[in-house]
């Protein structure tokens, strides 16, 4: 992966709304956010997990932390990069102050597997 990567690589994230561990649903895992973020609407795909991530007006705060001690949808690498790109899309949201800011951060042992699927 070439030039600044919008992800953090720490053992643990100081204040968490959402932790992220072994999913390989990604029905699952959106509910995991849905439940965390109290998404007001929307079902499990895509499409409705990228217009909550990248507009999160509803909430509250002025930062969401993510955190991922796993990568989840291990096994399916298309998957995994329609996910990061999404996260992407939201940390550069909030960058753009079109929502709270996002910060998302992987556990470092993670990062040669971020950075693969760039």
């Amino acid at each position: 992966m070439t030039g600044h990567s919008p992800f953090k690589f720490s053992e643990l994230a100081e204040m968490s709304s959402v932790i992220v561990g072994e999913i390989d649903d990604k029905e699952k895992l959106i509910e995991l956010y849905s439940d965390a973020l109290a998404f007001p609407y929307g079902s499990p795909n895509w499409d409705s997990f990228a217009d909550c991530m990248t507009d999160l007006e509803w909430v509250t705060t002025s930062e969401i932390r993510v955190h991922h001690t796993h990568l989840p949808l291990a096994g399916d690498r298309s998957q995994q990069k329609i996910y990061l790109d999404i996260l992407k899309d939201a940390v550069k949201a909030g960058e753009e102050h079109k929502s709270p800011v996002v910060n998302v951060s992987f556990v470092p042992t993670l990062q040669r597997d971020v950075e693969s699927l760039g």
